[in-house]
């Protein structure tokens, strides 16, 4: 049995992509072969850590990240005990547990991009020559994720699959959860999951819902998420008179019941590797308004509509309205599972393919 490290950069958190992504493989991936335990600088909820021992998975927490120093001294440590640590991570700052693993004669390190650009590009640039030569096996959640870290050609694809059952339309859940929110039957809802963030551009969400509660009163605009920039959106959002028509749904664990409250998604995003959210909403049948700087993988449907972000508010709230009676629900879903699991995105095909990575 392979001992495997899996680190999350970002925080071991049920609501963020790096997590989801691994803990979709991590419930997925026959456990015989491997032993994965997972490590990050955050105490997760207790719900999270209880998943993980019921399984018999340890969680460590490191020191914050900043604290470089002492936070490489405990990866060194930890990983001591590892055939294989797996860094999920979205830039060249993966050299901070790269490294360490490295020293500690790890002989298998794999480092996992899932994203296409950075916040912090120049730190990024410079330690990009170091970063390469510290890893064994380099992973990406998509071509241009892969390119922009690794160089063309010198990566695998391990795609952000999904449990698809999980996001099978529930008229029950829908109608519980519109109600908890106040939603009305007739009410159409725009929805988006993801970081209150610059990358998911907010803006141009509150513009596009703006206009398009011009041309549908009976509009709502549900936001599953959470971040720094909350009280920024919130501002926009009262300063375009918007406030009973907008639904701060904080961060949330039950994805699946928000996207079945839903009638459309939208995904502006400034950039993005290949987005989770994304899968989850064409899984649940929804049709997705996405930024077409995002990977084009991900259109693999018939009811994904990129659109250019130099194109008006105005526009995208058109296009909207052009697609709201033209979609069957339950044939899109069932149409959406087959070119998914085709695609690549669905987790119990591409969990064998992490452990043929893994060497098991």
């Amino acid at each position: 049995m392979k001992k495997i490290l899996t680190i999350i950069t970002t925080g071991f958190v049920p609501y963020g992509g790096l997590t989801s992504v691994m803990m979709n493989y991590w419930r997925a991936i026959e456990k015989g072969p491997v032993s994965i335990d997972f490590a990050s600088y955050n105490d997760p909820p207790q719900s999270l850590l209880d998943e993980l021992s019921a399984a018999g998975a340890k969680y460590y927490k490191l020191p914050q990240r900043k604290y470089f120093l002492s936070y490489a001294k405990e990866v060194k440590k930890i990983s001591q005990a590892y055939d294989i640590v797996h860094i999920h991570g979205n830039s060249a700052t993966s050299i901070l547990e790269l490294l360490p693993a490295k020293i500690a004669g790890v002989k298998k390190r794999i480092v996992h991009n899932h994203n296409s650009l950075t916040s912090h590009p120049i730190l990024n640039m410079f330690l990009k020559p170091f970063f390469r030569k510290t890893y064994t096996d380099a992973i990406a959640c998509s071509e241009k994720a892969g390119n922009w870290l690794f160089g063309k050609g010198r990566f695998k694809i391990l795609k952000n699959a999904i449990d698809m059952d999980r996001f099978l339309l529930d008229e029950m859940k829908r109608n519980a959860v519109r109600r908890y929110f106040g939603i009305e039957k007739n009410d159409i809802v725009i929805g988006h999951v993801g970081k209150f963030n610059k990358q998911k551009n907010y803006p141009h969400i509150v513009k596009t819902f703006y206009e398009f509660h011009k041309l549908h009163r009976d509009s709502k605009l549900l936001l599953v998420a959470g971040g720094e920039l909350e009280n920024d959106v919130k501002k926009m959002v009262e300063s375009l008179n918007l406030r009973n028509d907008v639904i701060f749904a904080g961060r949330r664990t039950d994805i699946p019941d928000m996207m079945n409250a839903m009638d459309i998604f939208l995904f502006p995003s400034l950039w993005e590797g290949l987005p989770l959210s994304v899968l989850e909403a064409l899984s649940s049948g929804l049709p997705v308004f996405l930024s077409d700087c995002i990977t084009k993988e991900i259109c693999v449907s018939s009811n994904v509509y990129p659109l250019s972000l130099e194109l008006p508010a105005e526009v995208w709230a058109k296009k909207i309205s052009e697609q709201i009676e033209k979609n069957n629900r339950t044939e899109l879903i069932n149409e959406n599972r087959i070119v998914l699991t085709k695609a690549g995105f669905n987790i119990k095909m591409e969990s064998k393919h992490l452990l043929k990575i893994y060497g098991a």
